[in-house]
């Protein structure tokens, strides 16, 4: 009876050391699995919307997120909802230490605007993602209405070719990397590309590989000026581009009160100032030269007090002032008083020369 208690009693206290020696190595077993396979470096592949931190922290949600093992098990996702862009994360293991994420999104080729929010769609013109911040390195056509949209769903745009030269634009403009701030479509469909000061006339849905060739050609030569930039007519057979400079009237009121000035008297770096003030530059603002005669009728011929003469003579005394017989002076002026202003021209031989803003062989 005795040795039946004994046993009985050795038995629970073996079945106890048994439990708590494997209680202590799960323990221990699973101190060390999150030791062992602990995360100290994540490897992310580069977003086009999110920064690395900002991947890191919409993916690596919790404690299981510093586990290499258990990470890529809970955190790789096939349908991502909420984040926009973003259609799936998929969490690999590296090494014991480090984990990488790598994101698939959505290619969105441009956005058009839709209540108080920026609409993104697809190469396929279908609507992948809505958002009330808008990405600059995504196209935006303004002038594209829609009633409603359904994320999934082809945008129902009245008329699918402008849905088809959209997407087509957005195209050209990733292939390029020259994305304007906006495109306009107006009422008739007539495209409008604006670059800065830059206005862009593309016209109808014709020839657009053609004329976005020329647009990316001509763009440096006109960078810090504003106007007008016509292709509405670019076709096989008519190839000129003409830029339509506008002036700002401050710039002209300003350049006016410069010509006033300078006909007061007002001096010059360029000219010669005396003790008195006055100023004389030899010329005037019509391109007229002053040689030195006087309203009598007079002429200072530039003697000095000793009796020397120095009058630009040549050795058989004649005088060359600049001017003609007939009194005028080639001041390098035009009969018209225009200059040139090395515009282009619509010589397309090889799209140089001189004209009136129209640029030509590109």
């Amino acid at each position: 009876m005795r040795a039946s208690n004994y046993r009985k009693k050795l038995d629970k206290k073996t079945l106890k050391m048994i439990w708590g020696t494997v209680g202590g190595l799960m323990i221990g077993g699973i101190i060390f699995f999150f030791a062992y396979f602990n995360v100290t470096h994540v490897e992310v592949v580069e977003s086009t919307h999110y920064s690395k931190e900002k991947i890191e922290e919409m993916v690596l949600t919790g404690p299981m997120a510093s586990n290499s093992v258990l990470a890529p098990l809970l955190y790789s996702k096939d349908n991502v909802e909420g984040i926009p862009f973003i259609e799936k994360f998929d969490v690999t293991q590296v090494n014991r230490n480090t984990i990488a994420v790598s994101v698939k999104e959505m290619e969105a080729v441009g956005c058009i605007p839709y209540l108080d929010c920026y609409v993104y769609f697809d190469r396929e013109g279908v609507m992948i993602e809505s958002s009330v911040e808008r990405d600059e390195k995504i196209p935006y056509f303004d002038g594209i209405r829609v009633d409603r949209v359904v994320k999934g769903e082809v945008l129902p745009i009245k008329g699918k070719t402008v849905l088809n030269t959209a997407v087509s634009l957005a195209r050209i403009f990733e292939k390029n990397e020259s994305i304007p701030d906006h495109i306009i479509f107006d009422e008739n469909y007539q495209i409008t590309l604006q670059y800065g000061d830059i206005q862009v006339e593309l016209g109808q849905d014709q020839y657009l590989e053609e004329k976005m060739e020329k647009v990316i050609a001509i763009l440096p030569l006109i960078q810090g000026k504003k106007g007008i930039l016509h292709l509405e007519n670019i076709s096989d057979s008519m190839q000129n581009v003409t830029f339509e400079e506008t002036v700002d009237e401050k710039e002209t009121d300003s350049d006016q009160e410069g010509t006033a000035e300078d006909e007061e008297g007002d001096s010059d770096s360029t000219g010669d100032t005396y003790d008195d003030g006055s100023y004389d530059d030899g010329s005037y603002d019509d391109g007229s030269y002053d040689d030195g005669s006087y309203d009598d009728g007079s002429y200072d011929d530039g003697s000095y007090d000793d009796g020397s003469y120095d009058d630009g003579s040549y050795d058989d005394g004649s005088y060359d002032d600049g001017s003609y017989d007939d009194g005028s002076y080639d001041d390098g002026s035009y009969d018209n008083g225009s200059y040139d202003s090395g515009v282009y021209s619509n010589d397309t031989s090889d799209g140089e020369g001189v004209g009136s803003g129209d640029y030509s062989g590109y």
